[in-house]
């Protein structure tokens, strides 16, 4: 059996796009701690059944 490498294992693991979603999440929430900005879920979902159609829209504003 091969010997593992501590320090490549977890040079690995933080390379995962689990962790960089993570770091997003979190960023994400600080920001908005900060800020109070945000979009409801409603506001998104609407958006997002516009994507690939003739009337197509922007992304809405975000908003306190």
């Amino acid at each position: 059996m091969e010997a593992r490498d501590p320090i490549r294992s977890l040079h690995h693991t933080c390379q995962h796009p689990c962790f960089a979603f993570k770091g997003e999440a979190d960023a994400s929430w600080r920001d908005y701690q900060e800020t109070g900005l945000h979009l409801t879920g409603e506001e998104v979902l609407d958006w997002l059944e516009t994507w690939g159609t003739d009337h197509e829209t922007p992304a809405p504003a975000c908003h306190t």
